[in-house]
């Protein structure tokens, strides 16, 4: 290796892998190989980097979305970034060190962090794509057994028959949504100290200011707000969705109507729904 040669520090690549996952390291730990004459290992490093990365996101979206929901957003990034922080330990840490001892330089944790940051972007352009990709291919081809023209992601069908059919059997039946309508989706049944979700939907306006008004009969553990996209009759158009958490402490059946509710929008009407609490 030559003397002026830079090598990326642990640290540098641990930044990196935070932020751009095991890609960023893969190609980080690359160029570390290349400094140090090892090109054999570097091609390696980061095949090995790009490989993990699917493994990685093919493990998290098996993960059930009432599980994912609970996990804090830097816990996974945290896992990964420690254990491979270990394994550069082990495959660079003494070629690390001593270029430290005989005082070279480093690249900067910036400079680290900037490429962490790219990889980041490919990432999610990666993911979007393949979601539009996905949701054009389930568009054309539509289930036969579906009585309703409209493909939707939150798949809100106009008879229970044709919901039972499309295998969305624990969600409220719903009609298409109207521009004064908000859709409502949740289990049919619950059992008391279950925490079950519920999620307002509409196509219009945005629902981040409502908020659920407290009761004997449940707790609230938190609320998520998103967008999401849905196919309409061949056309692209957005939808705004929230989330809450509620745990039943009381039997019976309840019924959600704008009573549950306070800061809906305007002129917007939520549908009478019931569920059971067993």
């Amino acid at each position: 290796m030559e003397e002026n040669k830079k090598l990326y520090s642990q640290k540098a690549i641990g930044i990196a892998t935070f932020f751009g996952g095991p890609m960023a390291a893969g190609y980080l730990v690359k160029k570390n190989y290349q400094s140090l004459g090892q090109e054999s290992h570097a091609k390696k490093a980061f095949l090995i980097g790009i490989v993990s990365t699917l493994l990685l996101f093919a493990g998290i979206f098996s993960i059930p979305e009432s599980i994912i929901d609970k996990i804090p957003n830097a816990i996974i990034p945290a896992i990964y970034t420690g254990i491979i922080y270990l394994i550069v330990e082990k495959l660079q840490g003494q070629n690390l060190k001593e270029h430290l001892e005989y005082g070279r330089v480093f690249y900067s944790a910036w400079r680290a962090g900037g490429i962490g940051a790219i990889s980041m972007m490919i990432l999610l352009l990666s993911i979007v794509t393949t979601a539009f990709i996905t949701a054009d291919l389930s568009k054309t081809e539509p289930n036969s057994d579906i009585a309703t023209t409209d493909i939707e992601f939150d798949s809100f069908f106009d008879n229970k028959e044709a919901a039972v059919k499309s295998k969305h059997r624990n969600i409220s039946i719903r009609g298409d949504l109207k521009a004064n309508e908000i859709g409502i989706k949740f289990p049919n049944e619950a059992n008391v100290g279950e925490e079950i979700k519920i999620v307002l939907i509409n196509t219009k306006e945005s629902l981040v200011k409502v908020k659920i008004l407290k009761s004997s009969n449940y707790k609230v553990r938190g609320m998520v707000s998103s967008s999401n996209g849905l196919y309409k009759n061949g056309v692209m158009t957005g939808t705004y969705t929230l989330k809450f958490y509620l745990t039943f402490n009381a039997k019976g059946e309840y019924e959600f109507n704008e009573s549950w509710f306070e800061n809906l929008p305007e002129n917007l009407n939520l549908r009478t729904e019931k569920i059971k609490i067993n």
